[in-house]
């Protein structure tokens, strides 16, 4: 294949994508706005269910949210040392030499496999 029909090939996924991404823009909701909308959705579902005043079904839902406070802290601490270390200079060498390795789509794919599987052996987070 010569290189305007890889251009042109190029370009059309390209302004394809654009469109896309456009769309999703325009119309996709803010993630907050589906969790609001499906809290109040469990809200009601729990008054019905449980037969439980809507005081009492708030007082749950801010009892379990505290509760979850030292899971998502450590979570937090997951991400913020991995992005730390991910970008520390030291590191970022290591990242980029072993990114040089493979030479062909297929061993990028059965490279980032295995290290991939390794890393999540290491450390699930």
């Amino acid at each position: 294949m010569d290189n305007t029909v890889k251009n042109k090939q190029f370009n059309l996924f390209e302004k394809f994508t654009q469109l896309c991404v456009t769309i999703m823009q325009k119309y996709l909701p803010d993630a907050f706005l589906f969790a609001a909308i499906l809290t109040f959705i469990v809200f009601i579902a729990a008054t019905i269910m449980t037969k439980q005043s809507p005081f009492q079904i708030a007082m749950h839902w801010g009892n379990g949210v505290w509760s979850l406070l030292a899971f998502s802290m450590q979570m937090v601490m997951v991400l913020v040392t991995g992005h730390t270390l991910a970008t520390a200079p030291f590191f970022k060498k290591i990242l980029d030499k072993l990114s040089n390795l493979p030479k062909s789509p297929i061993q990028a794919i059965i490279y980032v496999t295995f290290v991939s599987g390794v890393a999540c052996i290491l450390n699930w987070g």
